[in-house]
């Protein structure tokens, strides 16, 4: 398990690097900005930033580049204002979706253009985000304000919170399951 903590900064510009333990877990809690680098897999419990971004970058690893998450009781794995993933294959599994919560004042941003599966489950204000993958299951239990939402196949949408605006497509098919309430959208 790797633990990094600043009650009161960022964690900027940290480098992991696999011991060969492919469940080595990260938890990451700062103040401000985070932004966490690592070639291949990276096993999150939680990232948590009270007032800035969060950066992970899985992206040179020889084999997949996966971020997979720990299942935790309040679903969340990822919290900052805005959040940023970048050179991800796969994002969470069917069995554990990747939490992702935008908590800043009046909302935040979600960036995600990964290129194999995602399983996601969004909290909180979303006022833009990019989720795209080959294919997606995505349970909305925030608020969305707008953003574009795309599968190259196939995009499962389990809406039990709010959906005010978005863009939302897949080549294949695009099922929404809603529980919640939706005021718009493409």
């Amino acid at each position: 398990r790797v633990i990094l903590e600043s009650a009161q900064g960022v964690i900027n510009g940290i480098t992991l690097v696999d011991d060969g333990d492919s469940k080595q877990e990260l938890i990451a809690r700062a103040a401000d900005d985070i932004t966490i680098s690592k070639a291949g897999d990276l096993v999150v419990d939680t990232v948590f930033s009270a007032n800035g971004d969060v950066t992970l970058n899985v992206a040179n690893g020889s084999d997949k580049n996966d971020i997979i998450v720990i299942p935790s009781s309040d679903n969340i794995s990822i919290s900052a204002n805005n959040i940023t993933l970048l050179g991800v294959e796969n994002l969470g599994t069917e069995d554990a979706f990747a939490g992702l919560k935008a908590n800043g004042i009046g909302g935040g941003t979600i960036d995600a253009a990964i290129s194999g599966e995602m399983f996601v489950t969004t909290k909180g204000t979303i006022n833009d985000a990019r989720l795209s993958a080959m294919n997606v299951t995505h349970n909305n239990m925030g608020m969305i304000n707008a953003g574009t939402y795309t599968a190259n196949e196939n995009y499962e949408l389990l809406n039990t919170g709010i959906i005010n605006d978005g863009a939302y497509s897949a080549s294949d098919k695009f099922t929404l399951h809603n529980k919640g309430k939706i005021n718009g959208g493409t």
